[in-house]
């Protein structure tokens, strides 16, 4: 017997163990749906394909072993199986389908394989008590609503470089904060739920990531600790109530846009190991009075101090040797160096 047909043991409820032959290759759509009473199943190695639903409402089903040649998990594959507390993934695995865990509440762990590249919408919705997650390092695609209405993580691992879906997807999981309300994954803050006003940074923290802190109505200064080299996108953009930020001398990226329309930002000293300020660091921070540009800075890009209409000329040093034309635009006080980049060879921010 190489493939098991649609439906085939749809239903059987009192079927507890079922034994498959080594010859088996392919399970059709919802083979053993709705076997409530199936508890442990073991696919034979031949195995390379499980159509959608396949296991989808075995209430029971404690384990399963995939077999290694295994590429893709169909969606709604294991769906409701609300006792599954253990799956063996195999390490080939690209991809994981739509709703294809989805209400595996007694599920704790998932360790993603590393070259699963796509983690489809709500892929482990509803695994209630799911508190340990480790995504491969191949993983690129992460749906929005992949891991929602998981209420206990506490643990995220991925690689070194965490894909912006990630960040998106796990910023606002409470309960993944540390006490003070920071998100850290990898000695990187990729949010913060906190409400302090004068926040100091947590030591060990390596980078910022996009639209961290971004939007927060609490901010009113913030010391960044030494060690941090890279602030994202838009990491702080848009604090309506920020005033002071100290960045350490370990600093050598600051994001486009990361403190962009902060309306109340007053001053800033940029550390010399920046090389170049970003398209709309700076941009609309209405109150920005002084800059302090260090020397080894290289570039100031496209909009990166523009409408800031109180910043005064700031002393321009030696090392720089491209300004955009529109850097400073609307920012009336300033008096520009007669260094200008071609914008047509374009400012790689």
């Amino acid at each position: 017997m190489k493939i098991i047909g649609s439906r085939a043991f749809f239903g059987c409820e009192n079927a507890k163990t079922i034994i498959l032959p080594d010859t088996l290759e392919q399970i059709e759509e919802e083979a053993f749906g709705g076997c409530s009473s199936l508890e442990l199943i073991d696919l034979p190695p031949k195995v390379s394909h499980i159509s959608k639903g396949a296991f989808a409402d075995c209430t029971r089903l404690k384990r399963v072993s995939l077999p290694e040649g295994l590429k893709t998990i169909e969606p709604r594959c294991f769906f409701n199986c609300k006792a599954l507390e253990e799956i063996n993934l195999p390490g080939e695995l690209l991809g994981i389908g739509k709703s294809a865990f989805e209400g595996c509440e007694s599920l704790r762990t998932f360790i993603g394989p590393q070259k699963q590249s796509i983690l489809d919408g709500r892929a482990f919705a509803g695994c209630r008590n799911l508190e340990e997650i480790s995504l491969g390092d191949d993983l690129r695609e992460i749906a929005a609503d992949s891991f929602i209405d998981c209420m206990k993580i506490k643990k995220v691992s991925c690689s070194d470089k965490i894909t912006p879906a990630a960040c998106e997807l796990f910023r606002r999981q409470v309960s993944l904060a540390d006490g003070r309300g920071f998100i850290i994954i990898n000695n990187s803050i990729i949010g913060y739920i906190g409400k302090e006003s004068d926040l100091t940074l947590p030591e060990g923290v390596k980078q910022i990531y996009d639209g961290a802190f971004a939007e927060n109505l609490y901010l009113s200064r913030v010391t960044i600790p030494e060690g941090v080299s890279a602030i994202g996108v838009a990491a702080f953009g848009a604090c309506p109530i920020l005033t002071s930020v100290v960045f350490p001398q370990s600093l050598n990226l600051l994001g486009s846009f990361s403190f962009a329309y902060c309306p109340c930002l007053k001053e800033v000293n940029i550390p010399g190991g920046v090389t170049g300020i970003k398209q709309g660091t700076f941009e609309g921070c209405a109150a920005l009075e002084k800059v302090t540009l260090n020397e080894g800075l290289l570039i100031i890009g496209p909009a990166a101090f523009r409408f800031c209409a109180r910043l005064k000329t700031p002393a321009f040093p030696d090392s720089l040797d491209i300004v955009a034309s529109d850097s400073f635009e609307g920012c009336p006080l300033v008096v520009l160096p007669d260094i200008f980049g071609d914008e047509e060879e374009g400012f790689l921010f």
